[in-house]
């Protein structure tokens, strides 16, 4: 489901003005256990189809390439993590499966296809920092994802409502290639 309009607090993620958030029903519900296979498929066919995407890896890095490194805090802690940039769905879908997805303590920067040279790890890393999004949108990127409370959503982040349609638009291609049901509501029982 992707909720229009929700409320920031419940779903303990960064205020903006046009937010989507993309939330699902699985049975039997997981606890705790971030997103499900199914939705983690979809979000990344969607989120790959508008451009590559940076995020903070769990060490080791393991066999996906390292992009580079940020400097990420995590609770009291602060991590040199390697960042991964995912260009296919693959290669993104470890991001869902982390322990970081998980405590919603994950963000995801899309790199906007016509500029995807853009540095990533300082955007990652006051993302990470100041726990909001900046003032100024970040040039170069078209979205930013951050995991909402207990991994149990994705709120999402664009430049502009172009994007927003065109992430709405990629969702919908990704899920009916899927056979899975997506519903778009101004706001949710969830809300």
């Amino acid at each position: 489901m992707i909720l229009r309009h929700f409320d920031p607090a419940r779903w303990r993620t960064a205020r903006a003005p046009r937010p989507l958030l993309f939330t699902w029903n699985a049975t039997p519900r997981p606890v705790d256990g971030g997103m499900p296979e199914p939705a983690a498929a979809v979000f990344a066919e969607a989120l790959s189809s508008i451009g590559p995407v940076v995020y903070a890896a769990e060490e080791p890095a393991g066999a996906l390439q390292e992009a580079g490194r940020a400097v990420i805090r995590r609770g009291l802690r602060r991590l040199s993590l390697p960042l991964v940039c995912a260009h296919s769905v693959p290669r993104l879908l470890p991001a869902f499966e982390s322990a970081a997805w998980a405590m919603g303590a994950q963000w995801l920067v899309v790199l906007d296809a016509a500029e995807p040279a853009s540095p990533a790890a300082p955007i990652l890393e006051a993302l990470h920092q100041d726990w909001k999004l900046a003032d100024r949108w970040p040039a170069g990127v078209a979205v930013i994802v951050q995991a909402a409370v207990d991994g149990d959503g994705a709120a999402c982040f664009s430049a502009t409502q172009a994007v927003d349609e065109d992430l709405l638009r990629a969702l919908a291609d990704a899920a009916r290639a899927s056979a899975i049901e997506l519903r778009i509501a101004a706001e949710g029982p969830c809300g």
